[in-house]
């Protein structure tokens, strides 16, 4: 199988809420990175591919939860793959310095956080 991430995976171990149709799925973030997540959950959840939830990750020690829209990427029985879906700026900075915090590859997050930097600036130039 052909490797297809294009950023490196952090473990990070921590409580979660997927959100979909007015229903909340408890759940644990097994890892994330600055492209997107995969969820643990105790049962199936049936949420389909390419939906967009809501998922809310309860970092310990943390006053207020990290909320970002992602969508469902891959699922298996009791796990899904989420891509997150366009954040604003606030969401972008909370993921980084979370990905920040917990990465044990920190020269390879800055190599992804300049190749971030040059898409953004090449798509500006060419608006």
């Amino acid at each position: 199988m052909i490797e297809q991430r294009q950023f490196h995976r952090v473990k990070l171990t921590e409580r979660c809420t997927l959100a979909y149709l007015n229903t909340n799925y408890q759940g644990e973030l097994e890892n994330i990175s600055l492209n997107g997540a995969v969820i643990g959950f105790d049962g199936n959840v049936p949420i389909p591919l390419g939906a967009i939830c809501l998922l809310t990750v309860h970092l310990k020690g943390e006053a207020s939860p990290l909320r970002l829209n992602a969508e469902v990427i891959h699922s298996s029985l009791t796990s899904l793959g989420m891509r997150f879906v366009p954040l604003d700026e606030y969401g972008q900075n909370c993921l980084v310095h979370l990905v920040e915090s917990f990465t044990t590859e920190p020269d390879k997050l800055a190599t992804e956080l300049e190749r971030i930097k040059w898409h953004i600036a090449n798509y500006l130039r060419a608006s």
